[in-house]
């Protein structure tokens, strides 16, 4: 008991409610001793937030900073969104963030103290009536993730990465047989006979957003080809990835590419790169002219070979079960959403979540009820678009 009051008498909490410059100063000096995915970062989460979270979703931040014997040693970007009548309390970063967390100092092991931390933090945040928070790791780099160990969890998603071991040529022997590797020449050589194809890197400010702005094209006409949900029709989200390369992001880098054959991009990507890693984010390629050619996979090709040359150690391509994931990929990681309902009312948002869940499950009735999602999220799109 002793132990225990000494513990709650040194623990002290601080929540904000909005990104500020007392805010930003504190996150980015936790950042420089921490181990935490470029999704966690101050700045791209504060372009979320001005761009998606707050005009469009209407999510309230409550980030909690961690502080122990006077020492900050954790952040939760957490938000609430009122989702018609539920108060859901979430991670920032909505679906710009393809990892979720908190931010914890690598000298720190957050997992002794943590059912401790999440009373006070409890006692800092408002009524809610159910907590959902999506796109967890098991792990996060040298400790256990204390949201999947503490909480109930469904295993919602898989990622996969790549480990880029020896060389380029190595791995690509080990994960395209010579078939698959003769046809990619073949390829190349034709293009090469129609006229120069290029891997080209963005440099400055202006190449990348030149880049950013190919990319949101051949993603929407993708998206209309393939029958999809076209977020990037909202100015908002168009402007989260345009915004890019004018923030400060710390370790990471924002990585912008493309394959040119002459002037025409036949493939673009926007990406990071932290931690020793590749992050692949927002990929697209032209399929109309050039379907034959198969040029996404000739620029996954580049993107994968240019990573051994800078030495990356991992190239991750993020959540997503895409079958290009899988051939190239070495690892395979369940991402997990925790789930905790406070209220009556959360009791019975619960229920009805577990119920949709397991009718998903049926191959006979989840197709329609996509169907019925679909239609739903495209009113919302339509209605943010007017």
């Amino acid at each position: 008991i002793d132990q225990l009051d000494r513990f709650i008498n040194i623990l002290k909490i601080k929540t904000f409610n909005n990104f500020s410059s007392s805010l930003k100063e504190e996150w980015i000096e936790l950042q420089k001793r921490s181990n935490y995915e470029p999704f966690q970062n101050y700045e791209w989460l504060e372009n979320w937030y001005n761009l998606i979270g707050l005009p469009l979703l209407s999510i309230k931040p409550y980030i909690i900073l961690i502080i122990l014997d006077n020492r900050l040693v954790s952040i939760f970007p957490l938000c609430i969104r009122n989702d018609k009548t539920i108060r859901k309390l979430e991670w920032m970063g909505g679906d710009q963030a393809d990892y979720m967390g908190p931010i914890i100092d690598k000298n720190y092991n957050i997992n002794n103290d943590f059912s401790n931390i999440w009373e006070k933090c409890n006692q800092a945040l408002p009524r809610y009536d159910f907590m959902l928070l999506n796109n967890q790791k098991e792990n996060l780099f040298n400790v256990n993730n204390p949201f999947v160990s503490n909480f109930n969890n469904f295993k919602s998603l898989k990622a996969y990465k790549s480990i880029l071991h020896n060389d380029w040529e190595s791995f690509y022997e080990k994960h395209a047989n010579s078939k698959s590797r003769q046809t990619d020449r073949r390829k190349i050589r034709k293009l090469n006979n129609i006229g120069t194809l290029q891997f080209k890197v963005g440099k400055t400010k202006f190449e990348k957003k030149e880049i950013i702005n190919n990319m949101i094209i051949l993603k929407r006409k993708r998206y209309l080809e393939t029958n999809n949900i076209d977020w990037l029709s909202i100015e908002n989200y168009q402007n989260f990835y345009i915004n890019l390369p004018s923030l400060d992001l710390d370790t990471a880098e924002l990585h912008c590419s493309c394959l040119l054959l002459d002037k025409k991009i036949l493939a673009c990507h926007v990406g990071v790169i932290q931690n020793e890693t590749f992050y692949l984010l927002m990929i697209s390629h032209e399929s109309e002219d050039f379907r034959s050619f198969s040029p996404g996979r000739l620029f996954m090709l580049e993107l994968i070979n240019h990573s051994f040359k800078k030495g990356l150690k991992f190239f991750d391509f993020t959540i997503g079960e895409e079958n290009y994931k899988k051939s190239w990929s070495d690892e395979e990681s369940i991402i997990y959403s925790s789930f905790k309902s406070i209220t009556i009312l959360g009791k019975l948002f619960q229920s009805f979540f577990i119920i949709k869940k397991n009718i998903m499950k049926n191959k006979i009735i989840a197709p329609k009820l996509k169907v019925l999602k679909k239609f739903f999220i495209n009113k919302f799109v339509q209605r943010k678009k007017d």
